[in-house]
């Protein structure tokens, strides 16, 4: 799993957790999230992939080594962090400020998309706009590869721990977004990663989900 230098790797938000990645007692979940979705992605190499929501960036460097081309865009207008980062890795990205609901590229454009800890953020109308505006941006036959936290006891616990309301901060549960990728007439989930494999959601802290564009 390739992780940026941790000196190099700035917040671009107040709610960044992009210091979990280095913290010992955190690192194991945030980093295997990371190596779920790089199982999701079935080890081919893309023509043109897509992060959506890609925060302060850490995740750039390993799907680097994916893609021929890496595009990735977020909310948030601090690219220039990253990309004094992404320098210093020796990786290649375009960056663009937009959202989930105005992609802002061509139909058809990439080959594969990743979506991690990102629709947890957004609910009803919103998470299906996203689900279809992330599939009019993808090819036929596109992987794309979905993450969010999931919704229990145990991972309520930790958000408020950490000083966040769960469901201000994640409006929408797991079963409410698998819900809505299984009702869009443009996704199939091929396979579904879990933190803990054989257990359930209600055990579990984490799920991504590998889809392919029909």
């Amino acid at each position: 799993m390739r992780l940026p230098n941790k000196d190099l790797v700035s917040k671009t938000n107040a709610e960044d957790p992009i210091e979990y990645y280095y913290n010992p007692l955190t690192s194991w979940l945030y980093c295997r999230r990371l190596a779920m979705a790089m199982r999701a992605i079935g080890g081919r190499r893309f023509n043109h992939l897509l992060e959506a929501g890609y925060g302060s960036g850490v995740f750039l460097p390993a799907l680097s080594e994916f893609a021929q081309q890496l595009s990735a865009f977020d909310l948030h207008g601090n690219a220039a962090l990253v990309r004094r980062m992404l320098a210093e890795e020796h990786v290649q990205a375009d960056l663009w400020i937009g959202d989930l609901l105005h992609i802002g590229v061509c139909s058809g454009e990439f080959d594969a998309v990743v979506c991690l800890s990102v629709l947890e953020h957004l609910a009803d109308a919103q998470l299906r706009e996203a689900i279809s505006e992330i599939a009019r941006v993808s090819q036929p036959q596109a992987r794309i590869v979905l993450g969010f936290p999931c919704r229990n006891v145990i991972t309520d616990a930790f958000y408020r721990l950490v000083g966040f309301d769960p469901r201000a901060i994640h409006p929408s549960s797991h079963e409410e977004i698998l819900r809505v990728i299984e009702a869009s007439h443009d996704l199939r989930v091929i396979e579904v990663f879990k933190f803990i494999p054989y257990l359930p959601a209600w055990l579990n802290a984490y799920m991504v989900c590998s889809c392919v564009r029909l």
